[in-house]
């Protein structure tokens, strides 16, 4: 493992990612070797453009794009359906091949690398803040603000939110941001064990509850059938009561699809509070312990450099060893499933932990690609000589991410934004409040929302920050960590 590096970065912004060389605002004397400690910006200002560290925006708004890719299917179907518990063997074959492919590229990959670079921001922010000084504090009141804005976001809008959970868990990162890398990286590792053991324990739970109740299941299912067929089938309420709030069974879909393509607007509520309190449930055994683990291994990547283009052997090491490893345990993974109908048997629960390791082996292979391909890597951290910047008046230039790289990495800036906005926009064209899309888009239709979304998101993210320092959701919680009022434009 490379060592950690020492690190006497300045307090800054907390939300921001200043680069440790970025430009200096005081001049070093000539004599002295000591690196100069620049000022910090305001404490409500955003951070300048040319401190920010280039890369790690750039893979937030890739992450956006997967997060997006795979949301889609929770946007405009049942969950059991989006979740490819239900109704995915009775699907045309190209649906088939794009869940698939979904499944293997994107699933789990994105929200990890997501996760991870939340870590990484929080170690950023740790090591600006000389002594921990007020650090805690903001990290506590901006995570407090995150749950808050999930929260709304998870009950008002769309149930799929993952704000909520992120809020709560970054409430223990303050008690660990101090550990050393090792003990980060261990750490780390364990919860992501423990997340694959409570997801083989969750499979294995669904495939022993078949083998025991299944003749008693299967005769649920077929009253549910003939319930749905009835002329004045239940819904709302009544029926997630008679299906025991399973999302899964056919009377649970069914009022899934009524309650967000036709309203009312109390059963789309009622139907978001209880499928996002499934979701944390669930979390607190699986998903929840994948969140926390990656966020300590962001933390760890951090003090061990290696979002530094220095690291160039770890990346290539990622690109040549875990991207393919990760890739295949998917295939195989997806191939048994599409050959057993995506039922639950004892292969599944073998592969349950394999993919959990999976996701993030390719999400390390994905950010070795960047790296290794993207001409900001060279800059990510925007270093430079501090004796060359002492010499001449004018900055040495940095590389320039290109086009595209320019429009992600704005696109990742306005990551809570973009985020919300996505919500808003998929929801306004499935839900009843819409054009009530749900339940009737097949998966090609759905990437081809997603195609157009993306493009409009890179584009106006770009334009958006030539006129504002910041999007209005990180202008809002900005407005609350520090408690006032940040510039707009």
């Amino acid at each position: 493992m490379p060592k950690e590096p020492n690190s006497n970065h300045p307090p800054g912004d907390p939300d921001s990612h200043i680069a440790p060389g970025a430009p200096q605002l005081s001049q070093p004397d000539a004599a002295s070797e000591q690196p100069v400690v620049p000022l910090p910006p305001p404490a409500n200002q955003a951070t300048l453009a040319s401190e920010r560290w280039v890369i790690l925006d750039m893979l937030r708004g890739f992450a956006l794009i997967g997060i997006l890719v795979v949301n889609i299917g929770y946007f405009a179907l049942p969950m059991a359906e989006a979740s490819r518990v239900s109704g995915l063997a009775e699907a045309p074959w190209l649906d088939q091949w794009l869940a698939g492919a979904v499944a293997v590229l994107f699933e789990l990959k994105f929200v990890s690398l997501f996760s991870l670079l939340l870590g990484a921001g929080v170690a950023l922010q740790w090591q600006r803040s000389p002594n921990g000084h007020g650090f805690t504090a903001r990290h506590v009141r901006r995570h407090l603000g995150l749950a808050v804005i999930g929260l709304l976001h998870a009950y008002l809008i769309w149930y799929g939110d993952i704000l909520l959970l992120y809020g709560l868990l970054g409430l223990l990162l303050p008690l660990m941001v101090a550990w050393s890398a090792r003990w980060l990286t261990g750490i780390g590792v364990a919860c992501l064990l423990l997340a694959a053991i409570g997801l083989t324990a969750a499979v294995g739970l669904q495939l022993l509850a078949e083998k025991l109740i299944g003749p008693e299941m299967e005769q649920t299912r077929i009253t549910q059938l003939e319930q749905i067929e009835s002329p004045d089938p239940p819904t709302g309420w009544s029926a997630m009561l008679e299906a025991r709030f399973d999302p899964t069974s056919p009377l649970w879909i069914h009022a899934e699809t009524v309650a967000f393509r036709d309203g009312p607007f109390r059963d789309a509520l009622m139907m978001r509070i209880s499928l996002h309190s499934l979701f944390l449930l669930s979390a607190a055994f699986t998903f929840g312990w994948h969140s926390l683990g990656l966020f300590l291994l962001g933390m760890a990547m951090i003090k061990l450099g290696l979002f530094q283009p220095s690291a160039r052997r770890w990346h290539l090491l990622w690109v040549v060893l875990c991207l393919p490893v990760g890739l295949t345990i998917e295939l195989v993974s997806a191939t048994y499933a599409a050959s057993h109908l995506y039922q639950v048997n004892l292969g599944s629960v073998a592969l349950a932990p394999l993919r959990e390791l999976a996701a993030t082996l390719i999400c390390l292979g994905y950010i070795g690609l960047f790296f290794v391909c993207s001409p900001a890597a060279t800059g990510a951290s925007a270093e430079h000589d501090v004796a060359a910047d002492a010499a001449s008046s004018t900055h040495p230039a940095k590389p320039s991410p290109g086009w595209l790289g320019s429009r992600l990495a704005a696109m990742g800036r306005l990551s809570l934004s973009n985020y919300l906005l996505q919500s808003l926009v998929m929801t306004g064209l499935m839900y009843s409040w819409g054009f009530g899309w749900f339940g009737s888009l097949g998966r090609p239709q759905m990437l081809i929302i997603v195609a157009a979304m993306i493009a409009a998101q890179l584009l106006l993210s770009h334009r958006w920050l030539h006129h504002h320092r910041m999007g209005p959701a990180e202008w809002l919680l900005r407005w609350w960590t520090y408690r006032r009022r940040p510039g707009w434009c």
